[in-house]
């Protein structure tokens, strides 16, 4: 793995693209742990506010990330996933100042978390297509396990110093750390040279969906693992039917936006 990423650091561009997803990910791993807490500690709230306050934040991303992948197609994509980091630290970082203070409500968590979902509609798509246009297609397996296992080893490091921040300092204070993360992470995305994006014709959004559409039910191959991954959601997932939904959901929507996507390569 040493010799992929020092072989891979000569790509300009991948470097900053690793590093934010560390930092990011580090975030996405403190987050989960201190708004369960924040949230249950607001007086009053039960399990039914934090998972309203969850539902608010994958909702916005399961209904628009299809348009997403569309945007993601009309401007540059480092902008897109730097942008929507950036601004995704504000919503974080008023999150967190509510438990800071002591203003924190369930309304106020739904209409943050909601926003944010907003923002990953367009950030997942747009990322898909970072990599591709940093490294060679050569590269790119090596490339996406790469960024892939930092990634998931952030998680892992977010996670246990989340439950360390909230013991000591409070879920106000964890969040802040995970809206810092995101701004760190958009600043060094942001600032990646992408070659300009080609031209193309111009069509209407509308017409790109239903181009989406096609290229995804005309491959096999996608609709296979969408609706195995779809099933196995369905009959193994552990959580409750609200959260099963959603997961797959989003495992439609993720399909989709491959599909969107693949139609450029």
């Amino acid at each position: 793995m040493i010799s992929d990423l020092r072989d891979l650091s000569r790509n300009k561009g991948f470097v900053p693209l690793v590093a934010a997803r560390f930092v990011s990910n580090i975030g996405n791993g403190l987050s989960p742990v201190a708004l369960a807490y924040g949230v249950l500690a607001i007086k009053g709230s039960t399990a039914s506010d934090l998972s309203l306050v969850m539902v608010a934040r994958f909702a916005p991303t399961i209904i628009l990330m299809l348009v997403g992948g569309v945007i993601g197609d009309r401007f540059k994509r480092n902008r897109i996933v730097g942008g929507s980091d950036i601004i995704g630290s504000v919503f974080a970082s008023v999150s967190a100042i509510s438990f800071i203070l002591g203003f924190a409500n369930v309304p106020l968590l739904c209409l943050m978390g909601g926003l944010f979902g907003v923002l990953n509609a367009l950030w997942w798509p747009a990322f898909s297509g970072v990599l591709p246009e940093i490294l060679p297609k050569a590269s790119l397996q090596k490339g996406n396990a790469v960024v892939g296992l930092i990634s998931n080893f952030a998680v892992v490091i977010g996670a246990l110093l989340g439950g360390t921040v909230v013991t000591f300092f409070g879920p106000g204070w964890a969040l802040l750390v995970d809206a810092i993360s995101f701004f760190i992470a958009g600043l060094l995305v942001w600032r990646i040279d992408l070659p300009p994006l080609p031209k193309k014709e111009k069509n209407s959004m509308l017409h790109d969906l239903k181009v989406g559409w096609r290229e995804f039910s005309s491959r096999s191959w996608v609709v296979v693992v969408v609706l195995a991954f779809t099933f196995a959601l369905k009959r193994q997932c552990p959580c409750s039917g609200r959260w099963r939904s959603i997961l797959v959901d989003m495992d439609l929507a993720t399909g989709l936006s491959i599909s969107q996507r693949s139609r450029l390569e």
